[in-house]
């Protein structure tokens, strides 16, 4: 658990370049139609950056969620042998959901909410790139 005197820093940190995130999360999903909802939150549930093209706002949602399905998608990689693992990838019929950590260990997770008939490899290569950028900030 993280100590509550640290926590408001940390957050701080993360909105304080919130604009440059956000234009990050534009620069490589924008020209992608299927993409509905990008967030980035912390590990603990808080929405840093969202930008939200289609559909019912959920970006808080989706923040509150992040943290918990990555322990849950770690804990089931460790029970099979698949140690690192990193991201998770829930399918549906009505899309996808992108989940995976991005940065340079500022414990932060990229949230992609992708409707039907996007190309799972478009998205993982965008979430690359937003990756990479984030890093850079």
């Amino acid at each position: 658990m993280t100590n509550s005197r640290h926590r408001k820093p940390f957050v701080s940190v993360h909105h304080a370049k919130r604009d440059r995130y956000v234009a990050v999360l534009k620069q490589h999903t924008e020209s992608h139609s299927k993409v509905t909802t990008v967030v980035l939150a912390t590990p603990d549930g808080f929405e840093v950056a969202a930008v939200h093209y289609q559909g019912e706002p959920r970006s808080a949602q989706f923040a509150a969620m992040a943290g918990s399905l990555i322990a849950v998608a770690r804990a089931a990689g460790r029970e099979v042998g698949h140690e690192g693992c990193d991201g998770l990838i829930v399918e549906s019929p009505n899309g996808k959901l992108l989940i995976r950590p991005v940065g340079k260990g500022d414990g932060l997770l990229l949230c992609m909410v992708l409707a039907p008939g996007m190309l799972l490899g478009a998205a993982l290569w965008a979430a690359d790139e937003i990756g990479k950028a984030i890093s850079l900030i």
